[in-house]
């Protein structure tokens, strides 16, 4: 298996885990590595695979997406879409949420338009490679991840963007 996909299977099974596997140390970890059949093959590739458990469970860690019946990828039972993996920031309270229902259900507090001048502040966040990137990024941006270059849902900017951005 190769770093990519072990990486991805982590993210899974942190999710799956409610965030238990992002408090295990390092030891714990590897030893997940090994009982998932993903043999060293050097010790420099021990470190290597040590390394990117440890990012990937920091960055789900961090990013913790709020909605309803959420999956590891952002969509919740609202947004479905295989392109449904975008997350945003809401100004009002600074969590992430999977879509403006999820936010109207849970949080108790109506939503602050994040203004042209936010739009440095990091506020989206892909669920495919957890990258977190500016609200300027996105909007300016062809609906793409640019990082991993996932495709998220154009119909996404022209419903939920103008509750979110000014």
């Amino acid at each position: 298996m190769d770093p990519f996909r072990f990486s991805v299977k982590f993210s899974q099974e942190l999710w799956a885990s409610g965030g238990i596997l992002a408090r295990r140390t390092l030891e714990e970890a590897w030893a997940w590595c090994s009982a998932e059949q993903f043999p060293p093959e050097s010790p420099s590739h021990k470190m290597e695979t040590v390394k990117i458990a440890e990012k990937t469970a920091k960055k789900a860690q961090a990013f913790s997406v709020l909605g309803i019946d959420v999956d590891w990828q952002n969509r919740c039972e609202h947004c479905t879409s295989p392109l449904d993996v975008v997350a945003f920031r809401y100004k009002c309270c600074g969590l992430y949420h999977a879509c403006v229902k999820c936010h109207e259900i849970l949080a108790e507090h109506e939503i602050v338009i994040w203004d042209k001048t936010d739009y440095e502040t990091l506020g989206v966040l892909c669920g495919i490679c957890r990258t977190e990137f500016t609200i300027g990024e996105y909007l300016a941006g062809d609906d793409r991840c640019p990082n991993c270059k996932t495709a998220f849902n154009r119909e996404i900017k022209s419903s939920e963007v103008p509750m979110l951005f000014a």
